[in-house]
C-alpha cells in the first residue's frame, strides 16, 4: 500500500515533507550572489529570503556566536548557493509580489542535487547548525510541507547536541599541547 502511517521516527517525518518537495510549483531562478546568512540575490526575483531559518545576526548577547566557530554564519549557504546555481524559488509569504515594502521576499529555495532529487536549502542550514528555525513563511510552507516545522526543530535539536555551527561547543575544542 501506498499509505505512510506516522511515527516518531525522525527519518520517516523528514521523509514525509521531503517526498513533497519534488511536487512544488517552484519558479526557475538563477543565484546571482549570496548577500548574507539570510538574503540571496536571484535574476529575475531580486533579493529573496530563507523562509523557516534564520540565521542570527550575531550582534545580540543571546544570539552571539561560538569563539571557536570557524566558519562564517554565511558560508554554509555561500557553499550551497554558488554564483549561477539552478534554483526553484516558491515564495511563501503572504505578500504579493509588489507588497514587501523594499524587504526581500521569503521562499524555500530548492537545489537539484546530481542524482540526489530536490535539497532544500532554508532545511539544510538548520541540518547543519547554521541557521534556527524561524516562523518566517510558516503557514504556506506547512500546508506545502507538511510536518517541516515540526522536523526543523528536531534538527536544531540534533545540530545542538552534536556542537554544529552556531551550537558548537568550544571547550570541547582539542588543543595540541605542542603548540602552546
Amino acid at each position: 500500500s501506498n499509505t505512510v502511517g506516522f511515527s516518531s521516527s525522525s527519518l520517516l517525518a523528514s521523509t514525509n515533507w521531503e517526498s513533497s518537495l519534488s511536487t512544488i510549483k517552484a519558479e526557475k531562478d538563477e543565484v546571482v550572489r549570496v548577500l548574507d546568512a539570510n538574503t540571496v540575490k536571484l535574476q529575475k526575483n531580486g533579493l529573496v529570503t530563507t523562509a523557516l531559518a534564520k540565521t542570527p545576526s550575531g550582534n545580540k548577547k543571546n544570539d552571539a556566536f561560538p569563539d571557536c566557530m570557524s566558519k562564517s554564519p554565511s558560508s554554509k549557504i555561500r557553499k550551497f548557493l554558488p554564483a549561477g546555481t539552478k534554483v526553484g524559488i516558491r515564495f511563501v509569504d503572504e505578500a504579493r509580489s509588489g507588497n514587501t515594502n523594499g524587504r526581500p521576499r521569503e521562499a524555500l529555495v530548492i537545489v537539484q542535487q546530481k542524482n540526489e532529487g530536490p535539497l532544500l536549502v532554508n532545511a539544510e542550514l538548520v541540518r547543519s547548525g547554521f541557521a534556527k528555525p524561524s516562523a518566517r513563511g510558516i503557514n504556506i510552507s506547512e500546508r506545502l510541507l507538511p510536518g517541516i516545522s515540526e522536523d526543523l526543530h528536531r534538527m536544531q535539536t540534533d545540530a545542538k547536541e552534536r556542537g554544529l555551527g552556531l551550537y558548537a561547543r568550544c571547550d570541547e575544542v582539542e588543543i595540541d599541547p605542542i603548540s602552546l
